[in-house]
């Protein structure tokens, strides 16, 4: 068994709920992702070595499948958005907020022990808690605006490819749920762009310290 293969196997295991994996397996499936010198450029959003160790993390914290636990806590017609923050030499967050768009959104963050890039760790600190409508006022702008939500369907609309992993940096990634269903985008160390804006506006909703941004 490879490695890559074990690790799927192990973090599918892990979640429960091997049906509902907890990232989908269509995210290593090849689409069409960038251009570059005029040419669309397929490929997956993230290997499956990479959707392996993202999985695990989230195992780590008690995450369930983000489909799965916005048909338990958001009844009321609302989004479900999930940002994991791993970072090389800093404890991984994950924030999570249901009800968006509701009266009643909700929080649940979990920040592990260890360093994201070396070792899986353990729950140290635990969110989990109501906000109100007017908390959540940037995150609902930042997503209405972003092409998270709103990707396009045009191949000439796709933007150039541009590097997206490295040693030693930080992966963001974003996941919804809404009523167009599953969203899913990632990104490395970002400088600047609405992975970076989105994340940090969720980070910022759990009220841990923000050091170390990278």
């Amino acid at each position: 068994m490879t490695l890559t293969v074990a690790l799927l196997v192990i973090a599918e295991a892990t979640s429960g709920a091997a049906a509902i994996p907890l990232l989908p397996e269509s995210l290593s499936e090849p689409v069409p992702k960038c251009q570059h010198q005029g040419k669309t450029v397929n490929a997956p959003k993230i290997t499956e070595r990479q959707r392996a160790m993202y999985m695990q993390h989230l195992a780590a914290a008690n995450e369930e499948p983000l489909i799965t636990l916005h048909r338990k806590f958001d009844d009321k017609g609302g989004s479900s958005v999930r940002f994991l923050w791993l970072r090389s030499f800093d404890a991984p967050i994950i924030a999570r907020v249901h009800g968006l768009g509701t009266s009643s959104p909700h929080i649940v963050a979990v920040q592990l022990t260890e360093r994201g890039g070396y070792e899986l760790g353990v729950p140290s600190k635990v969110i989990d808690r109501p906000l109100k409508a007017g908390d959540v006022a940037d995150l609902k702008n930042a997503l209405a605006k972003s092409r998270f939500l709103h990707p396009p369907r045009k191949a000439a609309m796709l933007e150039k490819c541009t590097r997206t992993g490295g040693l030693d940096g930080a992966a963001w990634i974003l996941e919804a749920v809404d009523r167009n269903g599953y969203h899913f985008e990632r990104d490395w160390s970002p400088q600047s762009g609405e992975i970076r804006s989105i994340g940090i506006i969720m980070l910022k909703l759990t009220g841990l310290p923000l050091d170390s941004i990278y």
